[in-house]
């Protein structure tokens, strides 16, 4: 049996939180990039031939602001319908130093998102998803740093019930269990709460486990306008807020834990072709 020592275990246990973390933070983002951000697809619109919806508009810009009012963060976006692509620029800044990447995003041709090119360290990381016949998405891989794998399953009302991440570079690890989120709705068929699960056998420490609790918050057409995320063994306040426009597309985002804030604000444009709304979804995959 493989032991590792308590300072191993963290650096273990801290890389899995970023991973999930990154991934979480990456795929809320890119929800909006379609328009719409609700976790039940009332984003307006007609459906499209995959079952993604249209609403006419979609994301060009964000702006990231600290709570200094700052701007930590830019991301323009340019669509290129002829080759199914997406192109995003992003601006970091810190302390008045700029980093600049471009992330890319290529669909099939129906529509659905087939995978994500994305810089890391000098390097391209690759990202890739499937979908089942009904435009759900089955999996999502992803390589570099983050060597994630993630699968997802679906109630018999179709909606998400529980996501299982394994972090590819630990399975051979004896102690390592996959990551499990489930999810849960209310009588009216909206997201309600979801559960985080992470769990590590450690020979020595025995089993230590981290929960994440979250309540979601929603208003009458069923978007998501609060999200209050409590962590088991901190106790610490996570909470996201989400404002929306009359086109149903998020407009502002906030997340906030006593110690960190950030405040984004989205801007669209009408498009002149439909734009398959797959992002608008994957709130409900990623909240």
């Amino acid at each position: 049996m493989m032991l590792i020592g308590l300072n191993d275990f963290i650096r273990i246990i801290k890389k899995r939180f970023c991973l999930i973390s990154v991934l979480c933070v990456s795929l809320i983002f890119l929800s909006a990039c379609s328009g719409g951000s609700n976790g039940n697809d009332n984003t307006g619109g007609g459906t499209d031939r995959s079952g993604g919806i249209v609403n006419g508009y979609h994301l060009v810009k964000s702006t990231s602001y600290n709570e200094f009012d700052q701007i930590t963060e830019t991301r323009e976006l340019i669509y290129d319908l002829e080759r199914n692509q997406i192109d995003t620029t992003i601006t970091d800044i810190d302390f008045d130093v700029m980093r600049v990447s471009t992330n890319r995003i290529f669909y099939d041709q129906y529509g659905r998102l087939a995978r994500r090119e994305i810089p890391e360290d000098a390097q391209l990381r690759e990202a890739t998803y499937t979908f089942d016949s009904a435009g759900r998405i089955l999996t999502y891989m992803t390589g570099g740093s983050l060597n994630l794998s993630s699968e997802f399953e679906y109630d018999m009302a179709g909606r998400l019930s529980r996501v299982v991440d394994t972090a590819l570079d630990a399975v051979g690890d004896p102690g390592y269990s996959p990551i499990v989120r489930t999810y849960s709705y209310n009588t009216d068929g909206f997201l309600e709460s979801s559960q985080f699960i992470d769990t590590y056998d450690d020979p020595v420490m025995g089993t230590l486990t981290t929960t994440r609790n979250t309540t979601f918050f929603t208003d009458t057409a069923g978007q998501t306008i609060r999200a209050e995320t409590t962590d088991t063994d901190t106790q610490n306040l996570h909470t996201r807020t989400y404002v929306y426009d009359t086109n149903g597309n998020v407009v502002e985002r906030t997340i906030s834990d006593g110690g960190f804030f950030v405040r984004t604000v989205y801007e669209y444009e009408a498009n002149q072709e439909p734009i398959y709304n797959h992002w608008a979804r994957l709130l409900k995959y990623f909240p």
